[in-house]
């Protein structure tokens, strides 16, 4: 009983003492050195105990940009990254598609606007096929 008590009781508090974190992110979008358009670019948040946050989610413009913006309450720092979905280079586009994931680091929390160039040919990604 008195766990309970305490985990509540722990719940409460963070919950009170969490503030507001903020992440601006910008840039173009490019595989091949060509514009990628309508790619689907997701601001995410890592969790250790439960589902990754997403805190904004757009596609691509037809030059390849994209802005987001996202805030999230957290008790501890947040460990934002970009989580872009595309099919550059790859092969079966009607079933298959990559994950590129890029770090964001923590002087942009609550900071300047992360702008960046992304070259999807030269990230690491998962693909996946349907």
């Amino acid at each position: 009983m008195r766990f309970i008590f305490f985990f509540i009781a722990a719940a409460i508090l963070a919950s009170t003492v969490a503030y507001d974190q903020t992440v601006k992110v910008s840039g173009t979008i490019s595989c091949n050195r060509r514009v990628a358009r309508n790619v689907l670019v997701q601001l995410r948040e890592r969790d250790t105990f439960d589902n990754d946050d997403t805190l904004a989610s757009v596609y691509t413009n037809d030059d390849g940009t994209f802005r987001l913006t996202g805030t999230e309450d957290e008790f501890t720092s947040i460990r934002p990254y970009l989580r872009i979905t595309h099919t550059c280079d790859v092969t079966a586009r009607d079933i298959c598609h990559k994950i590129t994931e890029i770090e964001i680091e923590k002087k942009f929390v609550n900071g300047e606007i992360f702008n960046l160039d992304i070259y999807l040919d030269n990230h690491k990604s998962k693909e996946t096929c349907d």
